[in-house]
């Protein structure tokens, strides 16, 4: 009984303290780190392996890749995964009615990411560029 409760708290350790101690940014992406202590760190890791503290530290990835934003009739808003939205309906000043479609190209600053982090969240896309898409539109 006492074999596999050592074998039980082993794996415990193994698995969530050496696994936390680590972060892996993979290429085309940039980590945030939030410490319990200070709040969202200033430093952004880069791709490769860095070291944090586990339970203490909690890393977020970014993509640092172009995202394409895509405005159109064919946008399916069940795909969690799409970055998009329906057409923008809008009137011209003689009254007619129009479908504005479009593809926004967007790219984080990394070393904005920290302060996009803590004051938008991690859907900046839909808080910020859509709004200001439809605001341009309007």
């Amino acid at each position: 009984m006492s074999d596999s409760l050592d074998k039980i708290m082993y794996s415990f350790v193994v698995e969530d303290v050496l696994k936390g101690l680590f972060i892996y940014v993979p290429p085309g992406y940039v980590a945030c780190v939030y410490d319990l202590g200070r709040g969202v760190l200033k430093k952004v890791l880069t791709p490769g392996l860095h070291l944090k503290i586990p339970f203490w530290q909690k890393a977020k990835l970014f993509n640092t890749q172009t995202l394409e934003y895509s405005i159109n009739k064919k946008f399916n808003p069940e795909n969690e995964q799409g970055l998009g939205d329906r057409p923008i309906v809008a009137q011209t000043l003689d009254g007619k009615q129009i479908s504005i479609e479009g593809t926004v190209l967007l790219r984080l600053d990394i070393n904005q990411v920290p302060t996009i982090w803590q004051n938008v969240g991690e859907d900046f896309v839909s808080k910020l560029c859509v709004q200001r898409f439809v605001a341009v539109c309007a």
